[in-house]
């Protein structure tokens, strides 16, 4: 994925701070394989589908308050420190596609061949509060180091249209819920070049987990069935280069 953030930090009184960021990011390369299985434990593999997975995206927003804790001042001494616990609520959204997909068993034989180059599509939200804290340590005015933390507890909901099931409904062939944890954190170097502008670099790292949800299965016979999910993963790097603006 490739994309764009942008974010803000506005002094409120009393001392609060008011955050708030949102991205957009869309895929450019990427894989995904679907196993089927006909034993539970995940055993007996009688499909095995390889698709291209370069054709989604992802987007996310957060907004959240919190209170400024200064320890030392940036224009008065050469090293100042400065903690913001904060309190928020959080967005995300994933449209996966997945296309151009190839049978990879050679003793399974699929009863129509052109329904694996069908584009199958699954859409997820993550949504709700969490608690986390900025750091910021810095140094002869122009130098700048950060982190930030998050934990988050989400609801997770995923649609998935399965076009290569033609015993599935369309557009929504099925259905998941859960609840989520998720822990966000990044680190970087910020670079104040003057009073206004400034340039930074950043590694970000989030970790997601759904366990012991539900799955809603539709059927074109108007036919519904309920069954377990077992768990959703979601974990990713990122590297950011920004330009930063006080006004």
């Amino acid at each position: 994925l490739a994309g764009f953030d942008v974010g803000f930090n506005v002094d409120v009184p009393y001392g609060f701070i008011l955050k708030g960021d949102a991205g957009y990011a869309w895929a450019i390369s990427g894989d995904s394989q679907q196993v089927y299985y006909a034993r539970d434990g995940k055993t007996q593999p009688f499909s095995d589908i390889q698709s291209d997975a370069d054709n989604g995206y992802a987007w996310h927003g957060s907004i959240a308050l919190g209170y400024a804790f200064d320890f030392g001042s940036a224009d008065k001494t050469p090293v100042s420190f400065n903690v913001t616990p904060l309190a928020g609520y959080a967005w995300r959204e994933q449209n996966l596609k997945a296309n151009n997909g190839k049978e990879s068993l050679s003793e399974f034989n699929t009863t129509n061949p052109d329904t694996l180059n069908q584009e199958n599509s699954y859409s997820t939200r993550w949504y709700g509060p969490w608690l986390g804290a900025d750091i910021t340590l810095a140094a002869f005015k122009n130098h700048q180091i950060f982190s930030s933390f998050q934990h988050h507890w989400a609801n997770y909901k995923g649609e998935g249209h399965w076009r290569q099931a033609q015993d599935l409904q369309q557009p929504k062939s099925f259905e998941h819920e859960a609840d989520a944890t998720g822990v966000v954190a990044a680190a970087g170097y910020r670079y104040l070049m003057d009073g206004i502008w400034g340039v930074s670099v950043s590694v970000d790292y989030q970790k997601w987990d759904a366990d012991s949800g539900s799955e809603t299965l539709y059927t074109v016979n108007d036919e519904q069935f309920n069954s377990k999910l077992n768990e959703v993963e979601w974990e990713s790097f990122g590297i950011n280069l920004g330009v930063n603006m006080k006004f």
